[in-house]
């Protein structure tokens, strides 16, 4: 795996790790000073049209998806270079077996890095949800505006396809050089 590669996976990491530290401490800070009831759903007109009690666990299920969310998709993405590159999904898969193993490596490094930032951009989305949750909850919204969670949800859309493309391009680029080298 390349240095840099390496040091965006570790900032990643730890902006991953620090995103859910903050959903569970906003959760917990602000479990307390619930309503009797909030909440917890909300209809396309924008209208609640589920609650719960004060009181309830329920509060702590977004970070409990997030928590769960996060395990898997940094499991993944931290074990890519250990799993047989036959039970990976990547773009031109074909020639991405074509390749040496080094070069495969390097490949997935990047996929490794991407699986890392989708996993922070899911923290994120969840904290606005957070957010917009307990502004509702306390009375300072009406109900929660759709495009603060549109917006980002489109976002993570747009970067994985961007993503995507620029895999394929990358498969391509090492199996023309392994071509070229003859390696």
């Amino acid at each position: 795996m390349a240095v840099l590669d390496q040091r965006a996976n570790a900032v990643l990491l730890a902006v991953d790790l620090l995103l859910v530290v903050g959903l569970a401490v906003f959760a917990f800070a602000t479990f307390p000073t619930l309503p009797d009831r909030y909440p917890v759903h909300f209809g396309f007109s924008g209208q609640p049209d589920r609650w719960a009690a004060g009181n309830s666990p329920e509060w702590f299920l977004l970070l409990g998806v997030a928590v769960v969310f996060n395990a898997i998709l940094l499991a993944v993405g931290l074990s890519l270079h250990r799993i047989d590159p036959r039970w990976i999904n990547v773009p031109r898969k074909a020639q991405f077996l074509e390749l040496p193993r080094e070069r495969q490596l390097a490949i997935l490094a990047g996929v490794t890095t991407m699986v890392l930032a989708l996993a922070a951009m899911f923290d994120l989305v969840l904290g606005g949800l957070y957010a917009m949750l307990y502004a509702t909850a306390i009375g300072a919204l009406a109900s929660p505006p759709f495009w603060p969670l549109v917006l980002p949800i489109g976002l993570v859309l747009v970067v994985l396809i961007l993503w995507t493309v620029h895999l394929g391009r990358a498969v391509r680029r090492a199996t023309e050089t392994a071509h070229r080298t003859g390696s």
